[in-house]
């Protein structure tokens, strides 16, 4: 038993891996009207390179690319009317 205020291995034990999930939501816009619609909606998908020049490269991407996009480039610049954020273990 650990004394008050101690922290014990297990008090401090962190999840290997967490689930988070962040939802933004906007006011209604025409100018992201048809968003559901566009062919790249299936492909997100996720960048994991390691903080440095890798990631500045595929933020730079990213960034053109969203410019093409206008109803993105128009949600990338709304500010949200409220968010949510949940965090649970996935171990």
């Amino acid at each position: 038993m650990a004394a008050h205020g101690e922290l014990t291995e297990t008090a401090v034990r962190q999840p290997q891996r967490c689930s988070v999930e962040l939802e933004l939501f906007f006011a209604d816009a025409p100018a992201w009207a048809d968003l559901d619609k566009m062919a790249w909606t299936n492909s997100m998908g996720f960048d994991f390179d390691p903080i440095g020049h890798e990631r500045a490269a595929t933020l730079a991407q990213i960034a053109t690319f969203m410019e093409t996009l206008p109803q993105v480039s128009a949600m990338w610049r709304a500010i949200p009317v409220d968010s949510a954020l949940g965090l649970e273990r996935a171990d």
